[in-house]
């Protein structure tokens, strides 16, 4: 349920008194220095009380200015409410930061100081009126703009845990340190601090050699600088190949806090320098930055694995899809230009008596005797340097001399389809097929914009066809084309001319055998 806008009023109003009043408790603090300073002691720090005091004068103002009930009444009717409050807050915070800055240094200065216990006490009130402060919740006046959360399911749906915190906070909790300081009890100290904030796969040892010898096994190392035998920077050296590659990442801590020392390790690629005796709330910053640079670090690695795996199964189907040279081809370019190809021998092969076989087998069957056949062929084509072009059905189609350079195209059509023969015959179907080969000129590439397939076409493939058609089971047949090109390495004997459909007749060979 959202506040109303006398509920907002009233809470400011209870802001605005205790502020105002916590304020005034400083300024009267402060009236027991003002000039003339009794305590010789403090005659050093008369400029930082005035600008403590100087500080509060503007607080009070400010606070005043933003709690009028007026001002604030107004500002809830306008749009731009929490573009209020956030200018607000910082005007506030300005003279929070003069007043503790300053009370800070006093009491740094002062240690041993009577008056000590007092400017501790204006530096906890400073810190309730901060507080009171950060209460402010900055928004619009639709989702309550104030901390006091009259609604509290925001807050709530705030610190539900998302998928992407839950693996952060696992590999936060995985996140390894190794620890090199030769003091023993710098790293312990260190190990107690890391594992109470979260970091418990801590190790510590106290020299560069033995860092070295186990570095690989760590995220981080924090690695102080002056050490016996080898030093940080040393080490520092050492480490760079894994520095480099982002395997591992190095905070260095010590008291040589020169700034040639810290550009020093900078540039050798130390991702962070922190000094001794370090302060525990920076060194926790500073850890937890490192720790979220190597989590975007690993989110990067997993995406490029998923996109190297995907790259992969993409070229995969590319090669499963098309010749290795159209796939290159494809690679480089973009597209495939389509362009003759002489000198090539096409080879077809078509299952005899394939649709009785159809009608007298169930689907399951069919579908396993054409995967057997589809696969022998692809086996066979690679065996006898073809290139698969495509499957049609129970047929199958190939070439020689298009896309791989071959001595004699036809000849090695005719090993292949010898090997179909043979091994057609081992499998479950025990089918007989019919093999025809032409030799000529074809027209190769990739036509249409969807489901993309490399072919060929053009009216050597068309005769091809032809010539397959004629041939009785589980012989060869070739164009006198084709014979022409392996009469002499081959035995065989002509058919005479026969006729083809849309063509002139041609004279057809049926293969024999080998000349050995």
């Amino acid at each position: 349920m959202m506040p109303t806008n006398e509920e907002i009023c009233a809470t400011i109003e209870q802001l605005r008194e205790k502020m105002a009043r916590q304020t005034s408790q400083i300024i009267a603090r402060l009236e027991s220095f003002s000039s003339p300073i009794q305590d010789e002691t403090l005659k050093d720090n008369l400029k930082d009380i005035k600008m403590i005091h100087e500080g509060c004068l503007l607080l009070q103002k400010e606070i005043h200015k933003f709690l009028a009930p007026e001002s604030v009444a107004e500002k809830i009717k306008e749009n731009d409410f929490s573009h209020y409050l956030k200018q607000t807050r910082h005007d506030l915070c300005n003279p929070i930061n003069v007043i503790r800055g300053y009370t800070e240094i006093i009491i740094e200065e002062l240690p041993d100081n009577p008056a000590l216990l007092t400017f501790k006490e204006i530096l906890s009130l400073t810190n309730e009126i901060l507080s009171s402060i950060n209460k402010i919740k900055f928004a619009s006046p639709t989702t309550n703009p104030l901390s006091f959360n009259f609604d509290k399911s925001n807050r709530i749906a705030e610190v539900q845990p998302k998928q992407a915190d839950k693996e952060f906070t696992l590999f936060k909790e995985n996140f390894s340190i190794l620890i090199v300081d030769d003091v023993r009890a710098n790293c312990d100290i260190l190990e107690r601090y890391l594992n109470k904030i979260g970091y418990t796969n801590v190790q510590s040892v106290t020299d560069g050699f033995q860092a070295l010898a186990i570095s690989k096994r760590f995220n981080l190392v924090l690695l102080d600088i002056d050490m016996p035998g080898m030093n940080g920077i040393e080490v520092l050296l050492k480490l760079k190949e894994e520095i480099v590659s982002r395997r591992l990442m190095v905070l260095m801590i010590s008291a040589a806090d020169t700034l040639e020392n810290v550009i020093e390790c900078i540039k050798l690629g130390a991702d962070d320098f922190l000094t001794k005796p370090f302060n525990k709330d920076v060194l926790k910053v500073r850890i937890e930055a490192i720790v979220e640079k190597a989590w975007a670090s690993h989110v990067e690695n997993v995406l490029r694995a998923r996109i190297d795996t995907e790259k992969m199964r993409y070229e995969g189907l590319l090669h499963s899809i098309f010749p290795p040279s159209v796939v290159g081809e494809l690679k480089e370019t973009g597209h495939v230009e389509t362009r003759n190809y002489p000198n090539v021998a096409i080879l077809f092969a078509d299952v005899v008596n394939f649709t009785p076989f159809c009608d007298t087998h169930d689907l399951p069957e069919i579908i396993r005797s054409l995967q057997e056949f589809a696969v022998m062929c692809e086996t066979m084509v690679a065996k006898n340097n073809l290139q698969k072009i495509k499957t049609i059905g129970d047929s199958f189609l190939g070439v020689s001399g298009m896309l791989m350079n071959s001595e004699n195209p036809v000849l090695d059509c005719i090993r292949c389809g010898q090997e179909f023969i043979n091994e057609t015959a081992n499998l479950s179907s025990k089918w007989k097929l019919h093999i025809g080969i032409h030799y000529g000129t074809v027209i190769g590439g990739i036509v249409g914009k969807s489901q993309y397939l490399f072919d060929i076409w053009g009216d050597a493939v068309n005769t091809a066809a032809r010539v397959q058609s004629m041939t009785k089971p589980n012989t060869i047949y070739l164009s006198k084309a084709a014979w022409d090109q392996v009469s002499g390495v081959c035995t065989g004997h002509s058919l005479g001319e026969m006729p083809v459909k849309g063509k002139k007749p041609i004279e057809i060979f049926v293969f024999e055998d080998f000349i050995h």
